[in-house]
C-alpha cells in the first residue's frame, strides 16, 4: 500500500495517494505500532505528500512527531532520523521560517559527515540545501 501511495505521489496523483497513505499509517499503527520503524517511514511519507499539497502545517506536525519518535526508537544518527531533519529544515526553509531551519540543517550536515561520509549523497544534498537557505538570507 505505502508503495502505491509513494508511486501516486510520484505522478502527481497527490489526491489517489493521500487516503492510501493515511489507511497505511493507520493499518501500520494498530497492527506493529506507532514506533516501528516501518510505520515511521510511513509517518515521513504522508509528511512529504501534505508538503507536496501546501498543507505545511499538518506536514510540520508529522515530520516534528515522526523526528522526535524516530530519535528515540532508531537513534539520533539513524539515516532515517538524519532524512526526517532533513524533510523538517526543508519544510521550515520553504515556509521562511529560516532561523529554525538553519540550525537542523546544521546538525543534519554534522552528524551525515560523522555517520555517512562527506561526500555521501545525502550529505551533499543537506549542503546544497543549507547554502541556498543562506542565499536567501
Amino acid at each position: 500500500m505505502n508503495n502505491l501511495a509513494n508511486l501516486l505521489q510520484d505522478q502527481g496523483k497527490y489526491d489517489d495517494a493521500e487516503p492510501i497513505y493515511r489507511e497505511t499509517l493507520k493499518r501500520q499503527e494498530d497492527v506493529i505500532g506507532k514506533e516501528h520503524p516501518a510505520t515511521l517511514m510511513s509517518m515521513n511519507n504522508l509528511a512529504s505528500l501534505l508538503q507536496n499539497q501546501g498543507n505545511y502545517n499538518e506536514a510540520e506536525k508529522i515530520y516534528l512527531e515522526t523526528l522526535k519518535l524516530q530519535k528515540k526508537i532508531l537513534g539520533k544518527e539513524h539515516p532515517n532520523t538524519l532524512a526526517s531533519m532533513n524533510n523538517l529544515a526543508y519544510l521550515l526553509w520553504y515556509q521562511g521560517k529560516y532561523s529554525e531551519a538553519e540550525p537542523i540543517y546544521r546538525e543534519t550536515i554534522k552528524l551525515q559527515e560523522k555517520i555517512l561520509g562527506k561526500n555521501h549523497p545525502d550529505t551533499i544534498a543537506s549542503i546544497n540545501n543549507l547554502s541556498c537557505l543562506l542565499w536567501c538570507l
